[in-house]
């Protein structure tokens, strides 16, 4: 289902003129819980999903709030095993603010105090359940050790779990809460398998084991896949050049069309 979104125009503010910021608004605009207007991921996290570093997003994040723009709120960790702190964003509503686009800049503005009160009021009275996705992303190599079953069967029970809690209006005060709960959630549902011989690896290090060994073998079909998308990119342009009656063209791409095949052919012929 399509969502759209109401952006403000920030043409008039400090920001507009980073375009690191600029990039960084839209996305969070985009990606934020149309609701609440929150995105909670942490800075790391979103860095990579922007291919950015991560000081440029602090910097954007930094441009962004002074501009009256979001309001940032950091839970930092509460166990070991969490080491990157969950960075909590409200994109500021138009409405919150009190005076145009044109003015801002000119005008003594209380609302970020205002903004962050609602803020903290909304993150205390309800936390929002759309949490949960983001906080079983970044502990995904965990969960899937834990649960001992494929990403694919933990992304399905994700699904199924957000809506059951969205349903029963479930809350969270920590990240380490909601990968609690739905770890023991998806325990109760996936049957149990026999523990492994004596002598062998543990019931961790296996389930570690098969998560390794799953990723290793997407990685190798990936890479198949791949190169022989090339190898159709390469059969398409010959193609184009005997409809073309480019003879001479034709002539080269054939050629190269053949020796990328039997490369192909060679390399992956006996890998299923």
């Amino acid at each position: 289902m399509e969502k759209y979104i109401t952006i403000r125009d920030i043409a008039a503010t400090a920001a507009y003129r980073s375009k690191n910021a600029v990039l960084v608004y839209i996305h969070l605009c985009c990606m934020m819980d149309v609701v609440t207007r929150l995105y909670i991921r942490s800075v790391r996290m979103l860095a990579a999903d922007m291919g950015m570093t991560v000081a440029t997003v602090r910097c954007a994040l930094e441009l962004l709030e002074e501009c009256n723009l979001i309001v940032r709120d950091t839970t930092q960790p509460t166990t070991h095993s969490t080491t990157q702190p969950t960075t909590h964003i409200y994109v500021v509503k138009a409405n919150e603010l009190d005076t145009p686009n044109d003015t801002a800049n000119n005008t003594p503005n209380d609302t970020p105090n205002d903004t962050r009160i609602n803020y903290n009021k909304l993150l205390k009275e309800k936390p929002p359940t759309h949490d949960a996705r983001a906080c079983v992303d970044e502990k995904l190599g965990e969960v899937i050790a834990s649960l001992g079953v494929s990403e694919a069967e933990v992304r399905g029970l994700l699904e199924e779990f957000v809506k059951r809690q969205t349903l029963k209006g479930k809350n969270w005060q920590t990240s380490g809460d909601v990968v609690a709960h739905f770890i023991a959630w998806c325990e109760k549902r996936i049957p149990r398998k026999a523990a492994p011989p004596k002598g062998k690896a543990g019931d961790h290090e296996a389930r570690m084991e098969e998560y390794q060994r799953t990723k290793e073998e997407e990685a190798i079909k990936d890479t198949k896949r791949k190169e022989w998308e090339e190898v159709a990119t390469v059969y398409g342009w010959w193609q184009e050049a005997l409809k073309k009656k480019e003879t001479e063209r034709a002539m080269q791409q054939y050629d190269a069309y053949m020796s990328l095949r039997s490369r192909w052919e060679a390399k992956w012929k006996r890998v299923k």
